[in-house]
């Protein structure tokens, strides 16, 4: 078993969800030009904040996923029940933080984040012996 997949994920999401979300529109919008230093720093504040907002939900996941990796569940079956986990918890942050009500651009965001959770929650081992999708 891996202890360190927990972080791996984290990280990882903590990283591809910002990207997805200052990335996605450039590709979505005919005049979707950004200057380098809006990105990094969009990016890199979308990143810090995610961080601090998001060790509530990483202190659950981790807890989580010692619980659930006693139960040697399929490990398609693990990654997809924490990836829902994390999904709910985000959600919960971003509901927690924006309030009842979003609008269609705040839900950009949990699509976005979404697909960081589950990018990041698929592309690294639990076991040793799990063959990784990339290779």
């Amino acid at each position: 078993m891996k202890e360190i997949y927990p972080f791996q994920v984290w990280w990882a999401s903590l990283f591809l969800g910002p990207i997805i979300f200052v990335t996605h529109p450039l590709f979505m919008s005919s005049h979707g030009k950004i200057s380098l230093e809006t990105y990094v720093g969009v990016t890199s504040y979308a990143m810090v904040l995610g961080a601090i907002l998001s060790i509530p939900t990483f202190t659950l996941y981790f807890v989580l996923f010692k619980g659930l990796i006693k139960l040697n569940w399929p490990t398609m079956i693990l990654k997809s029940s924490l990836s829902i986990i994390a999904i709910l918890c985000m959600i919960t942050t971003f509901r927690f933080v924006f309030g009842i009500q979003i609008n269609m651009s705040d839900s950009r965001i949990f699509f976005d984040y979404t697909a960081g959770i589950i990018i990041s929650g698929f592309i690294f081992r639990i076991r040793n012996t799990e063959k990784v999708l990339h290779s």
